[in-house]
């Protein structure tokens, strides 16, 4: 369970403690749900990783800075899918079998990195959508906006705005500890959990729902044109006129295939992240349930598992 989406519950603590409490469902929930979980994991690190290989071969041959973006996007689902996940899927196991207890520094070092590469992925995202958004509806201008500069410019901004995971560590807005189950939970407190909530999630969507909305109006726009001209060069026969279209039609469907998978990676995580928000917000007192909230925090990171089914 990462940070982002357990911060909206009010827990009032004051020091680094074990919260977790032997529950006589444990053992029956335990199993199923990890193994589930471990699944998804499983399926999602093989396309993460076969996502990262078609980039570089792609780099290869069109060595656009933008490549560089979706490269950190993807990295982050691989180091969630490929270790993050599993290794605390797997404790949750060792505890219920085995009686194996994490110590509370383990937390810190899981959840740190659950809050952290969640967190950069989705502003990746946000930055790559603004990227397309320039590139569709700026094309004459985006040849600056792409350089290498503005590119790493874009990704260290990313990393400084992820970086609120370390806030926990000291203390601020909320600490690390274990939960139920022998997971990792953040228990909050005061208005800066509530401000980090909204900033990892709400303002993340927002952004990103902005620039998916401009995307595909743009897209249905150029669509528009495109048939405009072709009606005109139908018309009037004209070679130069066709010349000129193809060059365009290139250029214009190269530019909004990236910017199609934006919108398609945005459609896969509003899907995956709309149950547990709405439960969260609307009935929160189900995400103490053992048959719910387990289960809709695993849809929540199933969504790095589907993402790369939009970008292969």
């Amino acid at each position: 369970m990462n940070f982002s989406d357990t911060v909206l519950l009010t827990l009032n603590v004051s020091r680094l403690g074990n919260y977790s409490r032997e529950q006589p469902w444990s053992r029956r929930i335990v199993p199923v749900h990890a193994v589930v979980t471990i699944i998804i994991s499983l399926i999602g690190a093989p396309l993460n990783g076969l996502l990262l290989y078609l980039c570089y071969r792609k780099h290869q041959v069109d060595p656009s800075p933008t490549g560089f973006l979706v490269v950190q996007m993807v990295a982050a689902w691989l180091i969630l899918t490929a270790l993050v996940f599993p290794l605390s899927d797997a404790l949750s196991i060792a505890k219920a079998f085995f009686g194996f207890h994490i110590p509370n520094a383990y937390c810190v070092l899981q959840m740190t990195a659950s809050v952290l590469f969640g967190a950069l992925s989705k502003w990746t995202e946000v930055v790559l959508a603004f990227n397309r958004l320039v590139a569709i509806s700026f094309p004459y201008h985006f040849t600056a906006f792409n350089s290498r500069r503005v590119i790493f410019c874009m990704m260290a901004m990313a990393w400084l705005f992820a970086s609120c995971a370390f806030f926990p560590i000291a203390g601020v807005g909320g600490i690390y500890a274990t939960g139920p189950l022998n997971s990792c939970i953040v228990l909050v407190s005061g208005r800066f959990a509530l401000f980090l909530g909204i900033w990892l999630n709400y303002v993340t969507a927002g952004l990103i729902g902005i620039c998916c909305m401009a995307i595909l109006a743009k897209a249905v726009y150029l669509r528009y044109r495109h048939r405009q001209l072709r009606r005109i060069e139908v018309a009037e026969a004209n070679p130069e006129v066709s010349l000129n279209l193809s060059a365009q039609d290139r250029n214009v469907q190269r530019r909004t295939e990236l910017a199609m998978m934006i919108v398609a990676v945005f459609a896969f995580n509003t899907i995956c992240s709309a149950p547990f928000i709405f439960v969260n917000v609307v009935h929160n007192y189900l995400m103490k349930d053992p048959n719910v909230g387990p289960w809709l925090t695993s849809v929540v990171q199933a969504q790095y598992s589907i993402n790369p089914l939009a970008v292969i």
